[in-house]
């Protein structure tokens, strides 16, 4: 009913019955120890893989949603739940205002009891955000930002927008395991002795991150990078220029085409063979530069790619200017959200003076 209906309204108004639900439920009893007590994502010392001090465009959001939740509590008075039992009748009243839905530790207990519910997707909503654009656009502001109505709307947006936190950071975990474990497979893979027998049965199952190929983490690199987590845009800026028939070529959202392929970088890397120049080149064997500092960016102009011929340099991405193009298109994003490993490699090959 939430997704089919074309009226906003009737949107909004599934969307406060069911937070009156979960209010309810949260003072019941038993269920209230699971909203009120787990709200660790409401905080900010949340690890952040993206190692950036910078926050990012869905930080922004978060902060953005969150601000105007509480503009909206300080509007809304406090009310008092639904309709409740007879054993939680003889609460006194002050235990019963600080478990109305206006109360900010209430609605942050919501909030987290909303995006519980998201995970499952045979719960969630197909189209979410969608549905929550649609309300955002056509309802009146004033209903949004002064009632209690509007403080669901906020509720389900928050959690909304911290599930897709929680989704890129998983993403970008697993696909740089992944990475990683093709990496290591190919140092290793005529090196290492023929287990044996015996040691094959003993050994624990492989990782879940086997079940993945290298494609589909260039599909995770881009769909992240495509979120504005600085980490997975210069990821996926090493990935095409380490495995580029792998990954799909692509450009961040609402991008302008002269901001992309740029004059200077085109003639840079025009011609058969390219242009060389210290750091352009970048493989899987180089991603020990996240140890290694600014150094590990730099890879030597004469690799060869890991699946391309010795013989033969028709495979260097460098003479591909538009790869070329895409590729400091990520990397300058990157940088533009505070990633010091793009940093140095923009600042390495010359390209901040493009800009």
């Amino acid at each position: 009913m939430f997704s089919v209906h074309p009226n906003p309204h009737a949107k909004l108004n599934a969307l406060y019955e069911l937070q009156q639900l979960i209010v309810a439920s949260l003072a019941s009893g038993k269920r209230s120890r699971l909203g009120w007590n787990r709200q660790e994502f409401m905080s900010g010392a949340v690890d952040d893989p993206t190692g950036s001090s910078r926050a990012n465009p869905l930080e922004e959001a978060i902060d953005n949603v969150r601000g105007r939740r509480s503009h909206t509590l300080l509007q809304v008075p406090a009310t008092l739940p639904p309709a409740i039992g007879p054993r939680q009748m003889r609460q006194s009243n002050n235990d019963t205002r600080s478990g109305a839905s206006g109360s900010p530790t209430t609605t942050d207990a919501v909030t987290n009891v909303l995006r519980t519910l998201f995970r499952d997707a045979s719960i969630r909503p197909k189209t979410l955000f969608r549905d929550l654009q649609f309300i955002a656009a056509f309802v009146n502001p004033t209903i949004l930002d002064s009632t209690d109505k509007g403080t669901a709307f906020w509720d389900t947006g928050l959690a909304a927008l911290n599930l897709k936190q929680e989704v890129c950071r998983t993403m970008i975990e697993v696909a740089d395991e992944v990475q990683g474990v093709y990496t290591s497979t190919r140092k290793t893979t005529n090196d290492a002795p023929a287990p044996d027998a015996e040691r094959l049965e003993t050994e624990s199952p492989p990782p879940v991150t086997t079940a993945y190929s290298l494609a589909q983490a260039g599909k995770m690199w881009t769909i992240t990078a495509k979120e504005g987590l600085p980490t997975a845009q210069r990821e996926l800026a090493i990935f095409y220029l380490s495995n580029p028939e792998l990954v799909e070529r692509t450009t961040l959202p609402l991008s302008k085409p002269r901001e992309v392929f740029k004059q200077a970088v085109m003639d840079k890397y025009a011609g058969p063979s390219g242009r060389t120049g210290p750091g352009a080149r970048l493989y899987p064997g180089d991603r020990s530069r996240t140890s290694a500092g600014a150094s590990g960016l730099g890879g030597s102009a004469g690799s060869q790619h890991p699946g391309q011929d010795p013989s033969s340099k028709d495979g260097d991405v460098r003479s591909d200017p538009a790869l070329m193009c895409v590729a400091v298109h990520f990397f300058q994003a990157a940088e533009q959200g505070g990633d010091e490993l793009a940093t140095s490699f923009l600042r390495q090959n010359e390209f901040n003076a493009m800009s």
